[in-house]
């Protein structure tokens, strides 16, 4: 039987040599729960891990306390961290912004290319995990968090 690695362990190695930065949750609500989620909902402050979230009302709450695990992983998938430990709602005043700017922010990730290097190295950080369908969530989650590091340094240049 081969060596058996924390998971902590992995996820630490991966984000110290790949430097993936903080990111900020406000901006990725709506790419986080949906167009729909996003209407009636929106996170008020972050606290020692606890989002806060402001809904329009209280059925609302109900439906978002059930996909609350979801929305936790997503966040942290996209943070490339562990940011949100948990989600506390509240119903309350729901600012929309109905309209979308012109200049998106939305960039698809497909698009943004990896170097091989970099591949490699995750590759070999989850190799040590057993279970394939965590390796490849992870392994999905660090592609992701590079690709976003990669697209902020491109916006620092510009």
């Amino acid at each position: 039987m081969g060596e058996i690695y924390k998971i902590d362990s992995v996820f630490k190695k991966i984000t110290k040599k790949l430097r993936i930065p903080d990111f900020n949750i406000y901006k990725i609500w709506e790419e986080v729960t949906g167009e729909i989620i996003s209407k009636v909902s929106t996170p008020s402050y972050l606290e020692e891990g606890v989002l806060n979230v402001t809904v329009k009302d209280p059925i609302w709450i109900n439906q978002l306390n059930l996909l609350k695990d979801e929305i936790i992983f997503k966040i942290n998938e996209t943070c490339g961290k562990e940011v949100v430990k948990d989600i506390k709602y509240k119903t309350g005043k729901v600012k929309i912004s109905r309209e979308k700017p012109v200049d998106s922010n939305y960039v698809n990730l497909d698009e943004i290319e990896l170097k091989e290097d970099d591949l490699m190295f995750i590759e070999s950080a989850v190799d040590v995990i057993r279970d394939e369908v965590l390796k490849e969530k992870f392994r999905s989650f660090f592609i992701n968090a590079l690709k976003r590091k990669l697209l902020d340094e491109k916006k620092e240049e510009e």
